[in-house]
């Protein structure tokens, strides 16, 4: 069974499993600095972007936090990427999008590094 860590804010939304699909209906609200990448359609958030960016900012402040180096592709959030169904796009895509979110988000929890 894959395990997915997050915040609070995300984390009663997701369930591990095929039931995991189902809980994409409702996304996260995006952390600071989202914006700064993505810009979601009214009415319409770019899911996988949403979930990615959120996973990759809670693993940046916690490696930060804990004196990891900065290693955003090391986290197994940007490793496993969860069964996402955000419309229009096919299995790939969207965990291309996550994981592309999910670096940035990394970036910018993890803040400043060497």
């Amino acid at each position: 069974m894959k395990k997915f860590l997050m915040t609070s804010v995300a984390a009663s939304a997701l369930i591990a499993g095929p039931a995991f699909a189902q809980q994409w209906d409702h996304p996260p609200d995006p952390p600071a600095g989202y914006s700064d990448y993505y810009h979601d359609a009214t009415g319409s958030p770019d899911v996988a972007a949403r979930y990615g960016y959120r996973a990759g900012y809670d693993d940046g402040v916690s490696d930060k936090a804990k004196g990891h180096s900065f290693r955003p592709t090391e986290d197994d959030n940007y490793k496993h990427v969860p069964d996402i169904h955000d419309a229009g796009m096919n299995r790939q895509h969207a965990k291309d999008r996550y994981r592309e979110a999910y670096v940035h988000g990394y970036e910018h929890g993890y803040g400043p590094h060497s």
